[in-house]
Parts: structure tokens; C-alpha cells; sequence
């Protein structure tokens, strides 16, 4: 995917799993899904990549080990927040960024190289993928405008 960078956020600790494991590290078919979004990136063949960590990041890095760079995000202080603690790790980066949630496990490397392609084809400034639930329920909505176009982001606990 030349010059791309993806980040994938894994600092969580997932309040409604009610564990104390961080969620990313909870196993699916005997593997953490963390694993599953890792081995899908790994296949992107991006130029930089980049685990944000912060509950339990000693876990995760246990597992993980020195395959990728990191970026601690001490208070979980939101998805914004996360990334921007790749700031300084991205600085002078050019390319394009991919931002990704590391418990996004069936999400494919398939879809991955479509997005990018439709968001470099168009020459965005930013390309969201995103889904429509018959019940979104516990989770944050798109508002969009008559044209489908985006308008904001809001978390449910705002509605």
C-alpha cells in the first residue's frame, strides 16, 4: 500500500466485557483479537505501523513484542485522543494514515485495500468506512445529510 501508515487502537479496557483483561486480548477460535487485526495489517504491507496502548499495556506488549512501534495513551480519554498520541511518532509522515479499532476481527484485508484505493482514486482528505445496524444499540452513529454525505459523530450516550 506504499506510503501508508495504520494505527490501531488498543488502549481500552472494554467496561462491557466486564473483565480485566484488556478486550483486545480476548481470545476468539483460541486467538486473541488482537491477532486477527494484526495478521490482517501485516498483509497491507504498509510503510509504518503503530499499536496505541494503554489498560494493561505490558500485557499486550507481552504479547505482541517489538514486531511494531507503540504510542501510550495514559488516560483513556477517547478515540481522538488516542490517536493523537501518535503525533510525534508520525511526524513528517506523508502518506496516507489508516485508523483502526483492534477488535475489529472479521474486518478483511479485502475490504482494507478497497477503502484505500477508493480514498487515493478520489484524492480525500479523509475516507470513513462505517456500517448500518438495524440496532445500534451501545454504539456511536453517523449523521448523515439527505445525500448520505457525513455530518458528525456522536457517541450514544449523547443522543
Amino acid at each position: 500500500m506504499g506510503d501508508t501508515a495504520v494505527i490501531i487502537m488498543a488502549a481500552g479496557k472494554g467496561k462491557r466485557m466486564k473483565s480485566n483483561l484488556p478486550k483486545v486480548l480476548h481470545n476468539l477460535a483460541g486467538e486473541p483479537i488482537l491477532n486477527y487485526v494484526l495478521d490482517t495489517v501485516d498483509q497491507l504491507e504498509a510503510k509504518r505501523k503503530i499499536l496505541i496502548v494503554g489498560y494493561k499495556s505490558d500485557k499486550i506488549r507481552e504479547l505482541i513484542g517489538d514486531k511494531i512501534e507503540y504510542a501510550e495513551q495514559k488516560e483513556q480519554l477517547g478515540t481522538a485522543h488516542a490517536v493523537l498520541q501518535t503525533k510525534k511518532l508520525l511526524s513528517g509522515f506523508t502518506g496516507d494514515v489508516l485508523i483502526l479499532s483492534g477488535d475489529v476481527p472479521f474486518l478483511t484485508v479485502k475490504t482494507l485495500k478497497k477503502l484505500l484505493k477508493y480514498h487515493q482514486d478520489n484524492n480525500f482528505c479523509c475516507t470513513l468506512l462505517s456500517a448500518v445496524l438495524k440496532n445500534p444499540k451501545g454504539y456511536g452513529r453517523i449523521i448523515r445529510d439527505k445525500k448520505g454525505k457525513i455530518k458528525g459523530i456522536i457517541e450514544e450516550v449523547c443522543l
